[in-house]
């Protein structure tokens, strides 16, 4: 197989004798695409699709002729049309979310087609540089896509392939989808022949195998579901493919629980992600009114309200109110003589009291200071027990092997009104298991600080110990000993938000069964802010780490990665409140 500089034309050479071309932008397996101008026409830049496949073609020596091997002509055909049928398809719709399709043409013995150049790139990459996006980014994308979709359904097509890596974003943020190849006309409510996809994340259940089945809208409603949980989650791997949704559809469920945006908006990526097709939406204008409302559920013909005057038997009326008095000064008079039952017998505890009271006084005081004492020494102060998990909350048979109900960090923590470093020495917290809770720093014979001072505990060495043990942690096997370097509240954790111990150990359990063995090494760490907040110490800072982690599988994965985490200290030593990666 020749190297991508001998198979792709040469920069400046024209295509089509008008379209000169300037870069490369990409290649794939059946296709090269080429940044071109149109030296007809001022600053007009396009793109064109020149169909090549890395397998089956060559060029001829003069450069730029295609050729292509004998036993690949069927595929060539079938690939041909449906070039040629997304070309079709796109000259019918103008619309700012969808590429535009300008044409197609034969040249150098092979087929070109001239599309819209987009400046920007596309959704998968741009997802991998920024964090999971806010609820406001994730609608207005839903909104964008759903418009662009709807215009395609209109004419009884559908993508079939909706996913990020087939979304534009441009500079200016507009949401533009490409690659129609993949389109199919389709008929409500008939069995059509399908093709298998190979994006078993975005893929609906309806187009994940070679068969017959219905297809509709609310397959592409699927796709769009999937790729807006995609932008709310943290990372790719946390979104299950459709084999272990039909599974065990639960750890789905829960991510979506997960999500940083209101019960609302969950409802309806419920609703379009729903594995049976008759569940989900049936059509984008309904999930468009739900975006656009408040109601939760879907939207309902409004009642009509007939203002016009109705006409009532006065004679029943009269009666109910009749009657309706009757019982009005029939519980008024019960009312009044409870009253006075009950007056009546204050008035006469009252008077038992007193005399009981002044019996009292008459008796020794001896008397009375061992009755006083006999009545403290049944006092005894409210003991609150230890939260346990409940075996209906743990669903993974090795949770249950670790003993979470030993975390005693599972109480709640109460913030404290002043700071953590006082004048006097703050004590030693009780070992856990022989557990280390995290870098301990002692007040011990620091010089007393006004209230109001910040204190100077955040230097570079705890701090590298800190991390140090975190990550030595992290590689570990027991999520316990990890637990007890997160404060019980967590207010982010990755693409989660407000969690505790509970949601931490089961991710961290689904995390090491995926990934068995984990190395983590700290190549630098920087501090980025120190302050108090409600008389507690915290800390902000950015690390860098090198990690490579290898799964049950033999998948090894391996890479830099930037974190931000936010240290809180406390009277056990510093603990984690937020933590999550920089893209």
């Amino acid at each position: 197989m020749t190297n991508q500089s001998n198979e792709h034309l040469a920069i400046g050479y024209k295509i089509g004798g008008h379209y000169k071309i300037t870069k490369v932008l990409g290649q794939g397996g059946f296709g090269i695409v080429y940044l071109v101008e149109d030296i007809h026409r001022l600053n007009a830049q396009f793109v064109i699709k020149e169909l090549f496949s890395r397998d089956f073609s060559f060029r001829h020596r003069d450069g730029h002729t295609v050729y292509n091997k004998a036993e690949a002509k069927n595929i060539f055909a079938k690939i041909k049309e449906d070039i040629i049928s997304e070309v079709n398809i796109l000259q019918k719709i103008r619309d700012k979310n969808i590429v535009e399709a300008y044409g197609y043409f034969e040249d150098n013995n092979t087929l070109y087609s001239v599309m819209e150049f987009i400046d920007g790139v596309d959704l998968d990459k741009y997802l991998k540089k920024v964090p999971p996006f806010t609820e406001d980014e994730a609608k207005d994308l839903l909104l964008q896509i759903s418009k662009g979709i709807e215009k395609i359904h209109a004419i009884n097509v559908l993508h079939r392939d909706i996913k990020p890596s087939n979304i534009m974003r441009t500079r200016d943020g507009v949401y533009k989808l490409i690659d129609f190849t993949t389109n199919r006309t389709y008929e409500d409510n008939k069995l059509t022949t399908v093709t298998a996809f190979r994006s078993p994340i975005y893929t609906p259940p309806e187009l994940s195998g070679n068969k017959r089945a219905i297809i509709g809208k609310f397959s592409d409603i699927y796709s769009i579901g999937m790729t807006i949980c995609r932008v709310l989650a943290e990372d790719e791997e946390t979104l299950p493919n459709i084999t272990d949704r039909l599974i065990d559809d639960s750890e789905f469920q829960a991510l979506i629980n997960g999500f940083d945006i209101d019960d609302n908006f969950k409802n309806i990526l419920r609703k379009m992600t729903q594995i049976n097709a008759e569940d989900r939406f049936q059509d984008l204008k309904d999930i468009q009114k739900l975006l656009n409302s408040t109601q939760l559920s879907e939207p309902t013909q409004p009642t009509k309200i007939d203002k016009t005057p109705k006409k009532e038997n006065s004679k029943p009326k009269s009666w109910f109110n009749i009657i309706a008095l009757i019982l009005s000064i029939i519980l008024i008079g019960l009312g009044w003589y409870a009253y006075k039952i009950i007056k009546d017998n204050k008035e006469h505890n009252k008077i038992t009291q007193q005399k009981t009271n002044i019996e009292v006084a008459t008796t020794n005081n001896d008397n009375q200071e061992e009755e006083e004492e006999e009545i403290k020494s049944e006092i005894k102060p409210l003991s609150i027990p230890e939260p346990t998990p409940n075996d209906e909350d743990i669903e993974d048979e090795e949770l249950q092997e670790e003993n979470i109900s030993n975390i005693e960090i599972v109480a709640t923590p109460q913030p404290t009104p002043k700071p953590i470093i006082t004048h006097q020495t703050i004590p030693q917290p009780t070992p856990h298991n022989n557990i280390s809770l995290g870098t301990m720093i002692q007040a011990g014979n620091l010089p007393p600080l006004p209230h109001d001072e910040p204190t100077n505990i955040w230097n570079r060495a705890d701090i590298q110990n800190f991390l140090l043990g975190f990550m030595k942690s992290s590689e570990g096997n027991s999520i316990t000993n990890l637990l007890s370097y997160y404060d019980y509240h967590v207010d982010r954790y990755f693409s989660w938000r407000n969690i505790t111990h509970r949601d931490i150990y089961r991710d961290k359990l689904k995390y090491n069964k995926k990934w068995v063995h984990r190395e983590f090494r700290l190549i630098s760490f920087h501090i980025l802010n120190k302050y108090q907040k409600n008389g507690i110490e915290y800390c902000d800072i950015q690390k860098k780490i090198d990690y490579r982690v290898v799964s049950s599988h033999g998948k090894v994965a391996q890479g830099t990665s930037k974190i931000k985490m936010i240290l809180k200290n406390t009277s056990s030593g510093f603990k984690v409140t937020s933590i999550y990666s920089i893209k």
